[in-house]
């Protein structure tokens, strides 16, 4: 027990979680920003084929997973700045 309490004491190691937690919301950001594009992708191409009018389908479903990836980035970027504002 008295590790933990002298590791939460060491500037360096807080150094390291700050890097872990910025890592961490990189690639929660990167998967929040793909995985739209890519489901919609799936979608119209699968739409596209059961239906038989390639590629409109896929098209608007592409548009519409970009469209929602950008919304994402643009929330992120609301909540990022709400809470510094706050510190």
């Amino acid at each position: 027990m008295k590790y933990i309490t002298e590791l939460n004491k060491n500037p360096k190691d807080e150094e390291q979680k700050q890097a872990f937690f910025h890592a961490l919301i990189g690639s929660s950001v990167g998967f929040e920003v793909l995985a739209p594009i890519v489901i919609c992708l799936t979608l119209g191409l699968i739409f596209d084929n059961v239906f038989h009018i390639k590629p409109v389908l896929t098209v608007l479903f592409l548009f519409l997973g970009a469209f929602g990836s950008f919304y994402t980035i643009y929330k992120i970027i609301e909540r990022e700045r709400n809470a510094s504002r706050k510190h």
